[in-house]
């Protein structure tokens, strides 16, 4: 019922999502054995368009065996509507009123087939249709789904082999990353020990820095210290030089106090005589 109330509310155009081809005999049955059950299967390029037919199918006044809507395995955007009937001298009939059944949906169609042992779509036609669906004989059949399982089985080994390959392809892609990795961190590791030592050869150089800088005070208060001595010893030199100035100063009573008379006797020669 949820199906049906969607289908009734969408503008699905069938006669662009639903083509005028379809297989025959391309899977096996479901409901019985290929030499009595005859399967068609019809693709659809809209999930919505495949279960509006496939409902609309089963509502029909057929006896059919089984209809299912499944999603294609090879196209993802594709579905497939698989119709099972029973394998009669009829069936062209049958399939003829069950087409006109859906061109009510889809609208007239020109219709085409390809059954199993064909690669081209041929004309809906029953004379084509009874020479190409209907062996010769049961055998003939059989042969035919075995060389189609043979091919499937080739295909599968294929798909096998590519996935073998492909996780080959991943192994060594996650060999590479992980040696990069490995040698990312031996670089970060490089990197930290480095750093390391620069900030082991900051802190010794601002033990440095300091001892230069007390160095430096006490250089600067030494320089104070002698240009204040020099100034000392220039102002007692001035000093010195303006006392001997004035000693020496012709005139001066300080200069006579040291020159002796000429009338004064010699003590010495007094002395002698």
């Amino acid at each position: 019922m949820t199906h049906s109330h969607e289908i009734e509310n969408d503008n699905i155009d069938l006669t662009i999502s639903f083509p005028d081809r379809f297989m025959v005999d391309a899977f096996e049955p479901k409901t019985g054995p290929e030499k009595d059950i005859i399967v068609f299967t019809f693709p659809v390029n809209n999930k919505k368009a495949a279960i509006r037919l496939g409902l609309y199918i089963k509502q029909g006044d057929f006896d059919l065996m089984d209809v299912e809507v499944s999603p294609s395995t090879e196209n993802r955007a594709l579905y497939l509507i698989f119709v099972e009937m029973r394998r009669t001298k009829k069936i062209f009939d049958v399939m003829s009123s069950f087409l006109k059944f859906i061109e009510s949906l889809t609208g007239k169609k020109e219709w085409y087939f390809k059954a199993y042992e064909f690669d081209q779509y041929l004309q809906w036609k029953k004379t084509i249709f009874l020479k190409t669906v209907f062996p010769e004989s049961e055998t003939n059949l059989v042969r035919n789904r075995i060389n189609q399982n043979v091919e499937i089985t080739k295909l599968r080994a294929q798909e096998v082999n590519h996935g073998h390959a492909q996780n080959i392809k991943l192994k060594n892609c996650i060999t590479e990353n992980h040696l990069h990795l490995e040698s990312l961190q031996k670089e970060i590791d490089d990197l930290n020990s480095i750093k390391k030592n620069l900030s082991h050869h900051y802190k010794n150089m601002k033990v440095v820095r300091k001892q230069l800088n007390k160095q430096l005070e006490l250089f600067k208060q030494h320089e104070e210290l002698s240009l204040l001595r020099a100034e000392q010893d220039y102002m007692r030199i001035r000093e010195l030089e303006s006392r001997i100035s004035q000693i020496y100063q012709p005139g001066s009573k300080n200069t006579h106090a040291f020159v002796q008379p000429s009338n004064t006797p010699d003590i010495s020669t007094e002395a002698d005589s």
